[in-house]
């Protein structure tokens, strides 16, 4: 048998499988990454020729580097550094040269291997003569990322010389060509006077405008020659009040609502940006939001709002009128809940509830003990729901209310004045006092309530034959009957202002014998005959609800002592 378990000579084997494996597997696998980073790199270098072209187009200049095409924003780099890598070694690229060739109206890059990092040094370097555009302030025009070298004003053009250059004796004359025009001005050693050319503002104008410089050495003449680009806009972007759109105008929203405009500045120096007032302030004056998009939506909240556009070349959208759009349907608010709880003593209580919104609408509530709601009672939507509701039980309430958007309020309330517990009888007794014509009992009640009570005693049945009065502890009722000892019942009933009741009964007996005493007949002395009489003074003792009359002493009384 063979045992558990691989001989050495079948592990030796599984490894030379395996480096075989990866032998072949290896090349196969560098030869795909090396395949990905080369198509990444040419994918890279295309952009950066595309990008200077751009760059050549709208300036007439034929040299930069890809720093510069970061920097002005006709390239995108890998990352916030402002690197631009070789996907291959990650070679920052940085300050590659690409020179641009121009044929007729079409320009074509080519990068070279040469680095320089210092794109101004760079650029005069190439040019023998360069142009450099200005406006009527003085200030210099850039092609900036914003503006991409347009201007709204009259452009100042002004020839400089590359002053590494060996440039021969003079300046003789200076060709103007552009604009369907050309113009030659000679020069008379007073080249920084006539350097300059100025370009009147037009409506639009967007063309190449070339100089030739003509030296004059050694009686012939020698001519260099330079281009860019002029790009003049006075056109204002349009705008038009149905290219404004509000989404659902007519729907509720919680917070906002989407806006979709579109602008179009298609003929001339193209879109810059927008921005959405809440006033009619000048256009000027607002902060404009930069888009590459001539359709945009914007979430906005309730209000009048005006739209402005400004284009590349700084001119502004039109008159606010035509630009002007309201939101509505805007509910920001929660309901308004009001409670009013009633002040009177009852079984139940019973709370008004009133919910207001004006806006979208009252459409669910939800109410209970707990400070969780959970279960809505849905209502048809309206700007004021009243409803009432009955409460048994004392305690903190919650209210919840919930409008068409979904906003919730919430409200506490307490409920007092519920009662549905009767009066508490602590304790009872019976006492008696003594009388010639009858015997008094007091009956004592100790009793509790949160409300006032009243009380009805009655020797017949509860609640029969008596007259309603107002609690006191102690109640006085006078007993009536013979002294034969026979139970008599006192019903008692005490009632809380909320109708809650509580009944008891009180039983005694009242006998006429005592021992070791004369036996009187109760209530004897009714008359006076002139007689001698005994008159009996009566007294009462009380043992266990059993009223006992005896005669305690007998005397002989004149007649015209008889009461």
């Amino acid at each position: 048998m063979r045992k558990n378990g691989f001989t050495l000579v079948e592990i030796l084997a599984v490894l030379a499988i395996l480096a075989i494996i990866i032998m072949i597997a290896v090349p196969g696998y560098q030869y795909v990454v090396n395949q990905v980073q080369t198509n990444m790199y040419e994918n890279k270098m295309s952009l950066v020729k595309i990008a200077a072209e751009n760059f050549a187009f709208e300036t007439g200049l034929t040299v930069t580097n890809i720093g510069h095409l970061i920097e002005i924003g006709k390239l995108e780099a890998d990352n916030e550094m402002g690197d631009y890598r070789s996907p291959i070694d990650q070679t920052n690229l940085l300050c590659r040269v690409v020179q641009i060739t121009k044929n007729n109206r079409d320009y074509e890059a080519e990068i070279t291997d040469q680095e320089v990092c210092d794109y101004e040094q760079l650029a005069i370097s190439q040019s023998k003569v360069y142009l450099n555009r200005y406006d009527e302030a003085g200030n210099i025009l850039l092609n900036s990322s914003w503006n991409r070298g347009w201007t709204n004003g009259n452009v100042i053009l002004e020839l400089a010389l590359n002053l590494d250059f060996n440039y021969p004796d003079e300046v003789t004359k200076i060709r103007w060509v552009g604009n369907n025009h050309d113009e030659t001005v000679l020069v008379h050693h007073d080249f920084d006077e006539k350097k300059r050319y100025i370009i009147e503002a037009s409506q639009l104008l967007n063309t190449d405008y070339e100089a030739y410089v003509t030296f004059l050495h050694e009686g012939q003449e020698v001519t260099y020659s330079t281009v860019v680009t002029v790009k003049i806009d006075r056109q204002s972007p349009s705008l038009y009040q149905e290219d404004i759109s509000i989404v659902d105008p007519e729907k509720w929203t919680k917070d906002t609502k989407d806006v979709t405009f579109t602008m179009n500045d298609s003929n001339g120096s193209g879109v810059y940006g927008y921005a959405i007032i809440p006033s009619n302030n000048s256009c000027r004056s607002a902060s404009y939001t930069k888009t590459n998009k001539l359709t945009v939506t914007q979430s906005l909240g309730a209000g009048t709002y005006y739209l402005c556009v400004r284009d590349n070349a700084g001119n502004y959208s039109e008159e606010f009128s035509t630009h002007s759009f309201q939101i509505e349907r805007i509910d920001s608010k929660a309901p308004n809940i009001q409670v009013e709880v009633s002040q009177n003593w009852g079984k139940v209580n019973t709370a008004q509830f009133r919910i207001i919104d004006s806006e979208s609408g009252v459409v669910a509530y939800s109410l209970g003990p707990d400070n969780v709601f959970e279960d809505w009672v849905m209502v048809d939507r309206t700007s004021n729901y009243t409803f009432s509701q009955n409460f048994t039980s004392n305690g903190t309430y919650y209210i919840y209310a919930r409008d068409e958007v979904g906003s919730i309020s919430k409200q506490a309330f307490h409920i007092s004045y519920v009662d549905v517990s009767a009066p508490q009888i602590l304790s009872a007794n019976i006492v008696s006092n003594q009388s010639y014509s009858g015997l008094s009992v007091t009956i004592q009640i100790d009793a509790t309530d949160e409300m006032p009570m009243k009380m009805c005693v009655s020797n017949t049945g509860y609640e029969v034959g008596c007259t309603w009065e107002d609690y006191v502890s102690n109640k006085s009722w006078n007993l009536s009957g013979s002294l034969d000892g026979t139970e008599r019942l006192i019903y008692v009933t005490l009632e809380d202002g909320a109708g809650n009741r509580t009944r008891q009964e009180f039983s005694y007996q009242v006998y006429s014998e005592c021992k070791d005493h004369t036996t009187i007949q109760y209530g004897e002395f009714g008359s006076c005959n002139c007689e001698e009489k005994l008159k009996n003074r009566v007294n009462t003792i009380i043992d266990s609800n059993t009223l006992r009359v005896c005669s305690t002493k007998v005397e002989s009384v004149a007649c015209n002592d008889c009461p």
